[in-house]
């Protein structure tokens, strides 16, 4: 026996179990568990972990721990237990969705948490000083090789690229890019892309289109059939000449 803060086991369940909570005079069966009590010094994280990534999870594998709660500060910890089936609990949200229950100890110091915090963990598989990486929204797969966008010149061109792992934002290119190339971000799924126009040169005028002409009608000659003009008025004359006027003769 020892002193400490006593959490129902009930506590801890989510929304969706039936568990009722411990009270006096109620039936329990043998190895059912009631009570837990949690040690200040010794914290405990349930992460659950998707399959698609489960076989790069190990026993071991260092993690970091973050709190929404206690902003700017960041607890170290190692993975001790990954579950062997898939919790059945998350059938009921998605069915086809499968996690697995991970256990990560923390190491001493973790005096100023508490039970029950809700937290984000990051299992840290491989770590890297100096390497190139791009936004993992820039590379799309085409027959299933990984390409990328690259500016050259006034338009994106597709360019095939190695690449590692990633941490769902930005995504390890081991070769195909340089340091200074310049991706693009949101890449269409053609197999070539549009011509690029920076933001300081003007966009380009729409082409001229070419529409049938109205022939014109004279209102003092009233309406005339489409296509032919109206005859020349008296004392006018009509010079057939680009450029050229004729005046009329003084009337005496």
């Amino acid at each position: 026996p020892r002193s400490g803060m006593v959490v129902y086991a009930t506590t801890g369940q989510s929304r969706w179990s039936s568990g009722e909570p411990l009270e006096a005079g109620q039936q329990v069966r043998e190895r059912q568990t009631l009570i837990y009590l949690p040690s200040p010094g010794r914290m405990r994280v349930d992460v659950q972990v998707r399959e698609s990534v489960l076989e790069m999870i190990e026993r071991g594998q260092p993690a970091r721990v973050t709190l929404d709660a206690l902003p700017g500060r960041e607890y170290a910890g190692r993975v001790v237990r990954i579950a062997p089936l898939p919790d059945a609990t998350m059938r009921w949200i998605n069915p086809d969705l499968k996690v697995y229950s991970t256990q990560i100890n923390l190491d001493e110091g973790a005096v100023d948490l508490r039970t029950g915090m809700s937290c984000r963990a990051e299992i840290i598989i491989e770590e890297y000083d100096d390497v190139l990486a791009v936004p993992i929204q820039a590379v799309i797969r085409v027959d299933g090789r990984p390409r990328v966008y690259v500016l050259s010149g006034r338009k994106f061109v597709s360019r095939p690229i190695e690449i590692g792992l990633d941490n769902n934002h930005m995504v390890h290119v081991k070769s195909g890019l340089s340091e200074n190339d310049i991706v693009w971000l949101t890449p269409q799924l053609e197999a070539e892309a549009e011509p690029f126009t920076p933001l300081a040169e003007p966009p380009d005028e729409p082409p001229a289109t070419l529409a049938p002409e109205t022939p014109a009608v004279d209102d003092r000659s009233g309406d005339q059939p489409q296509g032919q003009r109206p005859p020349p008025a008296d004392g006018e004359r009509r010079q057939r000449g680009a450029g050229q006027r004729a005046d009329l003769p003084d009337s005496e």
